[in-house]
């Protein structure tokens, strides 16, 4: 049986459905890694929803730091992207960080990003410009911003404190839950994000064998 390039091309849609189905498979069984260590060992359902997160960003600073690696031609784009998983993952250490100072998380973040944007730049524009607009034309950029607008709007407005004031407070069964379901809306962010990331990363892994 020959194939045409339309059924070709319906087939690589096809894989990129698979995957995402994998990833999202892989996220679950984090999610029940976590309700395991919760209840054996006693940790806090938002510690453990966080610890999945961190997981999840992890898999997808990998993701964008290898493929940066080989692709030394967008190599300052695709480092630009990797700087952003980066921060949110430093974002999402504060609690650790307070251990130190309240703004210990600010400052390792600011020497971060300095480094990162003299990276960049002393690599040129055009690397830069090459490499985020190539992801920005592909299909994984889709889930991406649904990610950003589940992480950065969504999950911010659903979790402000003044809203949830008005009918709880901040004390009790009510207010945990209200943190688990806003930690659990940050997560599913993090998770398309990081569909995306690796989608991106087998995508561009394919093209340049």
């Amino acid at each position: 049986m020959t194939l045409t390039p339309r059924d070709k091309q319906n087939l690589k849609t096809f894989g990129y459905g698979v995957l995402a189905v994998l990833a999202g498979g892989l996220i679950y069984l984090l999610c029940l890694a976590a309700c395991f260590w919760q209840s054996r060992y006693g940790v806090e359902s938002e510690t453990a929803i966080e610890w999945v997160q961190d997981i999840v960003l992890l898999i997808s600073m990998g993701s964008f730091f290898t493929l940066a690696k080989l692709i030394p031609e967008e190599r300052g784009g695709i480092l630009l992207m990797a700087g952003f998983m980066t921060s949110l993952f430093i974002r999402e250490q504060d609690a650790y960080f307070d251990f130190i100072s309240k703004s210990a998380w600010q400052i390792v973040l600011a020497v971060f990003l300095v480094i990162l944007f003299w990276g960049v730049w002393k690599r040129g524009l055009s690397e830069a410009l090459e490499g985020v607009a190539h992801f920005v034309r592909s299909q994984s950029f889709v889930a991406m911003i649904a990610g950003l607008g589940m992480l950065l709007v969504y999950s911010r407005l659903y979790g402000s404190g003044h809203l949830w004031s008005l009918f709880i407070s901040e004390e009790g069964p009510k207010y945990i839950a209200k943190r688990l379901s806003e930690e659990s809306t940050e997560l599913l962010g993090y998770a398309l994000m990081s569909i995306s990331a690796i989608s991106y990363y087998v995508e561009r892994i394919k093209l340049h064998r």
